[in-house]
């Protein structure tokens, strides 16, 4: 814990890091009002400033980033359920796979060799982007059973769905020429 003089210098010194934060937190969010996230921010840099604690060995824009950036989704989802944009009732569910039965991958992907976006897809990125996407397994769960990385799991499921979409575009240009 640090003084309240040294908590007042630090928001002094990061007045301008708070500012940056709100502004990048504004272009992601558009419809928020540039000024009121700005407010948000230094009020939350402001909040949490006394509570910082140098010997924990965390760079005081570190430790304050998280605290603006809770604060700011708090905002922008009070201020979007107050408009009627967010309304926790109405708000649909995302997508569940049914976990009930065991995913035939073997079965999927014979079906999936017809699909246009799977041509030039290697079996093993088609195959992971099928237990992720279909069966439902988690990206640690496939990385565990094939002794690798859960990044590199993320990095060839992204370049998978890349393939696809490329496939998928190429074809559709191929049908509008015709």
């Amino acid at each position: 814990m640090i003084s309240k003089q040294e908590a007042d210098t630090l928001c002094v010194q990061y007045m301008g890091f708070a500012s940056a934060e709100a502004a990048r937190f504004h272009r992601k969010n558009p419809d928020m009002i540039s000024d009121d996230l700005e407010g948000v921010a230094i009020e939350a840099m402001v909040k949490a400033a006394p509570r910082f604690n140098p010997a924990r060995g965390y760079d005081f824009s570190t430790f304050v980033r998280h605290r603006i950036r809770g604060d700011l989704l708090d905002f922008s989802r009070k201020e979007r359920r107050a408009r009627g944009d967010l309304d926790a009732e109405t708000v649909e569910p995302s997508f569940e796979p049914d976990h009930s039965e065991k995913c035939d991958v073997a079965a999927a992907l014979e079906r999936m060799s017809d699909i246009p976006g799977q041509r030039g897809m290697t079996a093993r990125y088609a195959q992971e982007l099928l237990l992720r996407r279909a069966c439902g397994e988690s990206h640690r769960d496939i990385a565990a059973s094939e002794g690798v990385q859960p990044s590199t799991i993320l990095r060839r499921e992204r370049r998978a769905l890349d393939m696809a979409r490329a496939t998928l575009k190429a074809t559709r240009s191929d049908i509008s020429e015709t």
